[in-house]
């Protein structure tokens, strides 16, 4: 009921509901990267991709990995293109990453003694 809610609205407004496949490993991949993550259960809301280094919230990342996968499937039908527009904003696809990346070296500062 409520697909068909969005589709009647964005249709009226001349836009499209695109839906992403049930079993799109939306909170497994890293959206900077595209790295999987198989390793991945339901209890860790947090991880760190181990390709690149990115720091994700499993919430979020699934979200951004959701709209990319939308995006990609709308651009299927044009060519050349490396980003697009949605709802006004620049969409990148994986593997152009410019997130802030968090160091893996936890090691404290050395002080020098007295």
């Amino acid at each position: 009921m409520l697909l068909n809610f969005l589709d009647y609205k964005l249709e009226r407004e001349g836009g499209k509901l695109v839906k992403v496949d049930r079993f799109y490993p939306s909170t497994k991949l890293c959206s900077c990267c595209g790295f999987k993550n198989d390793s991945l259960t339901l209890s860790i809301r947090e991880w760190i991709c181990p390709e690149c280094k990115t720091h994700h919230d499993r919430d979020e990342n699934a979200a951004k990995n959701l709209r990319q996968e939308g995006m990609r499937i709308l651009s299927t039908n044009t060519d050349g293109q490396s980003e697009f527009q949605a709802w006004g904003e620049t969409v990148r696809l994986f593997g152009t990453c410019t997130q802030k990346r968090v160091s893996m070296n936890q090691e404290s500062p050395v002080t020098a003694s007295a």
